[in-house]
């Protein structure tokens, strides 16, 4: 793991990952003086996690990151057998995993610290307050999802990057980043049929009747996202080279 880590960072070139860290330490300041609803450790952390702005740094830093990876390594896979260009892909996706996965815990991680101060000590666990679970329970189920989204969304911006341009990739990245600024919903989720299909809004905080409606929801994403992902995967095959 370490390993492809260290690749991962090294493919990422000086420019990008001076980015990637400018914008995690913009996560931490953004943090440490945004005023933040009242509440518990859990509560403020999951605030801050949900945040619109600290969405889109969060995303632009990935996907920005996703797309030079792919693009330094584009030039290496022109001429490839059909074998070796589907290994390729295998290990360009578990390098993204991994990074995209470390990424996360170190972000969380840093929340967490930062929660310590500003929660005046109280470190009560309560129940979520629609569902009857713990929110530690939830804010876990949270976090994996984001995970898995992340490593799912980054997927489509690696295909999308060795399909197209540079330039072009970058533009997708950036405005897949800004979406959650726009974010309007505000009812609650209480039917299948009300389920965003968005995967923005499985980052923030919306309401639902129930948890395994929330589930439902969240498997529907993966499923959207996964389709996604086997069509564009069938694309690059097809053309069997790289723009």
């Amino acid at each position: 793991m370490i390993d492809n880590l260290k690749s991962t960072i090294n493919s990422l070139g000086l420019r990008s990952f001076i980015f990637v860290v400018v914008c995690f330490f913009m996560n931490i300041l953004l943090f440490i003086f945004m005023a933040l609803p009242k509440g518990n450790f859990l509560e403020i952390s999951f605030s801050f996690m949900t945040n619109p702005i600290h969405l889109v740094i969060l995303f632009l830093s990935i996907f920005s990151s996703v797309s030079t990876i792919s693009f330094r390594f584009k030039n290496q896979m022109i001429i490839l057998r059909h074998e070796s260009y589907v290994e390729y892909l295998k290990k360009m996706i578990k390098k993204i995993a991994i990074f995209i996965s470390l990424f996360i815990i170190m972000d969380f991680i840093c929340i967490l610290i930062i929660s310590i101060f500003k929660c005046n000590m109280n470190f009560k666990v309560n129940t979520h307050f629609i569902y009857d679970i713990p929110f530690s329970i939830y804010i876990l189920f949270f976090i994996i999802r984001e995970t898995i989204l992340l490593i799912l969304l980054s997927i489509v911006v690696l295909y999308l990057t060795l399909l197209t341009k540079k330039n072009l990739a970058l533009v997708l990245s950036g405005l897949i980043s800004i979406i959650p600024i726009f974010h309007v919903h505000s009812d609650v989720i209480n039917s299948l049929m009300k389920i965003p299909l968005i995967f923005t809004d499985y980052f923030i905080e919306i309401l639902y009747s129930n948890i395994f409606l929330e589930i439902s929801g969240t498997i529907i994403q993966f499923l959207i996202l996964f389709f996604v992902i086997s069509l564009l995967e069938k694309i690059m095959i097809k053309k069997g080279d790289i723009i």
